[in-house]
């Protein structure tokens, strides 16, 4: 037997003669089909200009915030029918970060960040969202300073 999925499936098959044994059976199951169900849409270094920080020098002018977004998402039927109609729409999810970071007067990346989860998770069937925005140029020994955020939407 080559396959590994194959491997724990027997292995699980054998060890449900048990009452323990059929719980990690289902187990596997439950997290081989969660995992069928959940593919992952990304997009890197989107641009983001706002005006954006704490201090009244952040705020004279724009800065451009550079963020990375992981979506953890049920594509599935995008994957059978190859129809754009069934999958989220990469351009439309980085139309709608850009949108809240253009209206925002945040001070704080954390708040904006929750701005940008909680617009993504209402628009999109999102399960799983990490939220990386990175300010880079605000402290002198550093490239860049940030945050990351993760959300999972309870079923």
């Amino acid at each position: 037997m080559t396959d590994p999925a194959a491997s724990v499936y027997l292995y699980a098959i054998l060890r449900a003669k048990t009452a323990s044994g059929f719980k990690a059976f289902q187990n596997v199951i439950r997290c081989r089909l969660k995992a069928l169900k959940m593919q992952q849409i990304f997009i890197e270094g989107l641009s983001v200009p706002t005006l954006i920080g704490v201090y009244d020098w952040e705020r004279t002018q724009q800065t451009t915030l550079i963020m990375d977004l992981l979506i953890n998402a049920d594509l599935s039927e995008a994957m059978a029918s190859d129809d754009v109609n069934h999958t989220i729409d990469y351009a439309a999810v980085a139309e709608c970060v850009k949108e809240v970071g253009a209206s925002s007067g945040f001070e704080l990346l954390e708040a904006l960040s929750k701005a940008i989860v909680d617009s993504l998770c209402a628009r999109f069937p999102i399960q799983k969202l990490v939220l990386k925005i990175e300010k880079p140029g605000i402290l002198p020994d550093a490239q860049k300073v940030g945050i990351q955020v993760t959300h999972e939407v309870s079923e």
